[in-house]
């Protein structure tokens, strides 16, 4: 994206944030909002890390960490509250939130 079209999507997201208006949602599986327990298992066996899941797909989710939580790329996840245990693969993070694909 050139600097030129840039600026044009920044300034045609503000005027929809400032409207309130919802933004197309372009992502191929619909997520639902979640606010479900978890645990992540390293391949290293520490004990498991706590997180919660703020969204899921059927193919991914987002996960929540109350701080950095030293995470490799792929790892397994348990979600009890839909008996999910499987391996899954990192696809973006940021300083407390890791989006994960499930399977690898």
């Amino acid at each position: 994206m050139d600097l030129g079209h840039a600026n044009i999507w920044m300034r045609e997201t503000s005027r929809i944030m400032r409207r309130g208006l919802p933004f197309q949602n372009l992502r191929s599986y619909l997520r639902r909002n979640v606010d479900w327990p978890a645990q992540v298992t390293l391949k290293t066996g520490r004990r498991p890390i706590q997180c919660r899941v703020k969204d899921i797909s059927e193919r991914g989710a987002l996960l929540e960490f109350s701080e950095r939580a030293p995470i490799g790329q792929s790892f397994h996840l348990k979600i009890a509250d839909i008996k999910f245990d499987g391996v899954c693969r990192v696809k973006h993070r940021s300083s407390r939130t890791i989006g994960v694909e499930f399977g690898l």
